[in-house]
């Protein structure tokens, strides 16, 4: 089992590999109701953020940070320290959150496996035995198909990546 810091700097390492937002990807895998219900008990949110979340229809990845009343860490802020050291407080929450049950620790294990980084050939490879396969460039994923146009500029620049999920 992870620790809390391992959990942390995991997500952190695949946030900065992929580009991307952990929980844009990982968010389908956790009930942010499991996670709202933990903050209350731990004091990171009181029970009328809790009773403001509950009522919201369509709950975005804001519930951990965001300007939202109910977000766990709110990102309203003005100068970029602050908001990079709010950032850091809600992913540690996350990871806090995460590291808390054996199930969360097997989903985590389970995702960050799922995600395997390739080289150009590798990735052809892959693609052409049906396997999900992307590339990133200039922060965009965009996941091969028959008719996707390859550049060299794409070829040499892109990350590489074939998607198990």
């Amino acid at each position: 089992m992870r620790t809390k810091e391992e959990m942390y700097n995991d997500i952190k390492n695949w946030e900065k590999n992929a580009g991307e937002d952990f929980l844009d990807y990982f968010g389908s895998d956790m009930n942010e109701f499991n996670l709202m219900f933990w903050a209350l008990g731990k004091g990171y949110i009181t029970e009328e953020q809790l009773q403001l979340f509950e009522k919201e229809t369509c709950p975005s990845t804001s519930y951990l940070f965001g300007d939202e009343d109910y977000s766990i860490v709110n990102d309203e802020y003005n100068e970029r320290e602050n908001f990079d050291k709010a950032l850091e407080k809600a992913y540690r929450i996350l990871a806090d959150f995460l590291t808390a049950t054996n199930t969360y620790q097997t989903r985590v294990d389970r995702f960050l496996k799922n995600i395997v980084h390739l080289t150009f050939d590798e990735a052809l490879r892959d693609f052409y035995r049906r396997d999900k396969v992307f590339f990133e460039l200039n922060g965009e994923r965009t996941y091969l198909q028959s008719d996707t146009k390859l550049t060299a500029d794409i070829i040499s620049q892109a990350k590489w990546f074939r998607d198990d999920n």
